[in-house]
């Protein structure tokens, strides 16, 4: 049987070396981690992100059962510090949404539930201090925050649908920033076009958080696991269709 490399699951030779799809270093056999994502192709051989043209062109298919499955294995392996982090993410959040100005940080605060899953799937040990690791891209995040929000706004306020299409659309902003250091209108044009060649499992997999986090409501405290679990979920599915930046 074939040895996987665990970070984007393709088949990698026996004995320590690189990845020819990704080019993470590797161990097979007694040393290999035990977790291994679900395979899916990142594009060339050559490794790294896939490149968005190549996305947009060539198109892709989301697994949803596997998504949810690694999305679960991503928040268990890190339970303690997604609970954690969804306690006093919470509070912080109630706090910084009493001002105006506060409420410009909500962002930069919500990209900790993707700076952790997306270190967790790059082979890194996360610590407590990275849920607060979108504070590194605080002006792009804060941009994002301000333009996409009126955008998501206005498009509700007009016609309703407009508004559902933008928030949709922009799923992968945030973690396109996170990963890759985009700008954020960078993100957001990347995020829709990505989005456009398959909408519909895309709003598919965000009404499966919805139910999720909806599930969570009916007892409050259990928003401290369905919350995390959504962005463990959604983290699984962007590395299923964009790859993973090992450089960041």
């Amino acid at each position: 049987m074939a040895d996987h490399c665990f970070y984007c699951g393709g088949e990698v030779a026996a004995g320590p070396g690189f990845c020819p799809r990704c080019g993470a270093p590797v161990a097979t056999g007694p040393q290999q981690a035990t977790w291994t994502p679900s395979p899916v192709a990142y594009g060339p051989a050559t490794g790294g992100p896939r490149p968005i043209e190549s996305i947009v062109a060539s198109g892709y298919k989301l697994d949803i059962g596997a998504i949810l499955s690694d999305g679960w294995r991503l928040f268990t392996s890190n339970v303690g510090g997604f609970l954690g982090f969804a306690l006093l993410g919470g509070l912080l959040g109630f706090l910084l949404g009493i001002t105006i100005v506060g409420m410009l940080f909500l962002v930069p605060l919500l990209a900790g539930f993707y700076v952790v899953p997306l270190l967790m799937l790059k082979g890194r040990t996360p610590v407590f201090g990275d849920f607060f690791g979108g504070f590194r891209q605080l002006g792009s995040l804060v941009a994002l925050g301000v333009v996409m929000g009126l955008l998501i706004l206005l498009g509700t306020i007009l016609l309703i649908l407009p508004g559902i299409y933008l928030s949709i659309a922009w799923t992968w902003a945030i973690p396109l920033i996170v990963d890759r250091r985009m700008g954020f209108w960078e993100a957001m044009s990347a995020s829709m076009k990505v989005v456009n060649k398959n909408f519909w499992e895309t709003l598919l997999l965000v009404l499966l958080v919805g139910v999720i986090n909806a599930a969570g409501g009916i007892v409050f405290v259990g928003y401290l696991v369905t919350i995390p679990l959504g962005y463990c979920i959604l983290v699984a599915a962007y590395r299923d269709i964009f790859g993973l930046d090992l450089r960041t």
